[in-house]
């Protein structure tokens, strides 16, 4: 008996072992979680980084915690195997008097581009306006409390003037009634260094434009990239696709001036996006278009001209931004820049420089040698005429509602909980949108008000869960016959 129950024993312990890897890789209940708590060590999520902008792990007899001394942090976290089609990131922590809290997902590995969503917002949440829920994670604020603008909004929406946004988009697509094409070309000697983002405006017209780039070879690797034109409703209409130009090393020896000339005709009309893709060693000289307007969103990387042109040269943008950082990696990019007649000095390599836009409407951005990183949510443009912005009122951690102009805010909310002491709000992200970053993805951790001492965040922990349809019991056969197959060739 002890001889056959041995036997039985070692027979039957590879059927369990396969059987248990075999139920881990189908995940028949369609879900899988993996949890994170601050000073841990995981397969699966790594760390807040980098470290000198998170303090070390702490303990306030709620649980561990770290709290965040710049922003964004970023940590990563490794996919299991299995095809999932959405990934929910739900986070603990202590928003700490911060105006807002976000989590963004890696869209974009070139741009380092970010879907962020809300995790709390004080300013929506201490607003004496009425709220008034259309979805789980959609209300309207409205400042008159007698107000009716919620019903039906999202089918019959307000004049976009008087509506601002928060991490949502406007219900109908924006227009022009009395737009007149240009009818000419217009170019902007500028130049942008690595991946941008670039909007337009089409009606009854041709769409035409060319970028001149050069691929300056500073920093080793590959440099690749591309150019794409998306509508509305996120369809690609064209693209160019860049391939490194042979050298791969950091000799700075710049590639041959290389033009990229898109175009269409009959488009519908609409806002366009351009996707201008890029490492930092790709920097685009020139822009030309046939359109009348043309904007960059959010962020203007002003680049260098060594060794395009003999001395740098003054850069003008034209902003609505509330507030723009300003900031250089490189001693020949300390300057003072002219941030709508108020002079902001920008005299430390690495460092940023917070700045409110003075006034309001549209105020000039002057940097006098280039070499400097422009970000600020709002639309920046090469020339006042060529400036429009098609979205409402950005609702930011520095905005005044109270004193903006508009009676309505639309806003993306986080249902939120507290467990065990911590506020607990998330995000869920369709995988497909997700970009994949050193086998991983990428999420961002921001809180824009901590520079400018307006509260601190705690994080508590991180739980992501990966989820996808269960499967039937047709689809696990089917997913055993492949891994059989697979394992047995």
């Amino acid at each position: 008996m002890n001889t056959l129950a041995a036997r039985l024993i070692i027979w039957s312990l590879p059927v369990f072992l396969f059987g248990g890897l075999l139920w881990h890789y189908l995940v028949p209940s369609g879900e899988r979680v993996v949890a994170y708590e601050m000073g841990d060590i995981s397969p699966f999520v790594q760390r807040l980084l980098p470290d000198d902008r998170v303090s070390s792990v702490m303990d306030n007899g709620d649980g561990s915690f770290v709290t965040l001394l710049d922003e964004p942090v970023y940590f990563s976290v490794t996919p299991p195997a299995g095809n999932f089609g959405k990934v929910s990131v739900t986070v603990a922590f202590d928003p700490g008097g911060t105006p807002t809290f976000e989590i963004g997902g890696l869209k974009d590995v070139a741009a380092q581009a970010f879907d962020f969503q809300p995790l709390s917002n004080a300013l929506l949440e201490d607003l004496d306006w009425t709220r008034h829920d259309l979805s789980d994670r959609l209300a309207i604020y409205s400042r008159d409390p007698q107000s009716e603008a919620y019903q039906n909004f999202l089918e019959t929406p307000l004049d976009r003037a008087i509506v601002a946004t928060y991490r949502t988009t406007f219900p109908t697509p924006y227009r022009q009634a009395n737009y007149v094409p240009l009818g000419a070309r217009q170019k902007f000697d500028v130049s942008l260094r690595g991946p941008h983002e670039l909007l337009t405006y089409i009606k009854g017209e041709d769409f035409q434009f060319k970028v001149l780039y050069t691929d300056v070879n500073r920093t080793y690797g590959a440099d690749e990239g591309f150019v794409k034109v998306y509508d509305e409703n996120g369809n690609l209409m064209t693209e160019f696709v860049i391939r490194d130009d042979g050298n791969i090393y950091d000799n700075q020896e710049p590639s041959e001036k290389t033009f990229i000339d898109l175009s269409g005709r009959a488009w519908p009309e609409g806002v366009y996006r351009l996707a201008l893709s890029g490492t930092s060693d790709i920097i685009w000289r020139s822009v030309e278009t046939s359109q009348r307007y043309l904007v960059a969103k959010n962020r203007v990387f002003i680049g260098d001209d060594v060794g395009y042109l003999p001395a740098p040269r003054t850069t003008t943008l034209f902003t609505d931004a509330e507030r723009v950082t300003l900031e250089t990696q490189h001693t020949e990019g300390l300057q003072t820049v002219i941030v709508g007649g108020t002079p902001v000095t920008v005299d430390q390599v690495g460092a940023k420089y917070a700045s409110l836009v003075p006034g309001t409407g549209v105020s000039e951005l002057k940097s006098p040698v280039g070499d400097v990183k422009v970000t600020g949510e709002g639309k920046y443009a090469f020339s006042r005429h060529a400036f429009f912005d098609p979205d409402p009122l950005p609702v930011t951690a520095f905005t005044d509602l109270e004193n903006a102009e508009v009676e309505h805010v639309l806003a993306n909310v986080a249902p939120v909980q507290t467990v065990d002491g911590w506020r607990v709000a998330g995000a869920t992200f369709e995988a497909s949108t997700l970009a994949i970053e050193n086998g991983a993805y990428k999420f961002a951790l921001s809180a824009p008000g901590i520079h400018d001492n307006l509260g601190q965040v705690a994080v508590h922990a991180v739980t992501v869960k990966f989820q996808k349809a269960p499967a039937s019991v047709g689809q696990l056969a089917r997913e055993l016959k492949y891994l059989l197959k697979f394992l047995l060739p």
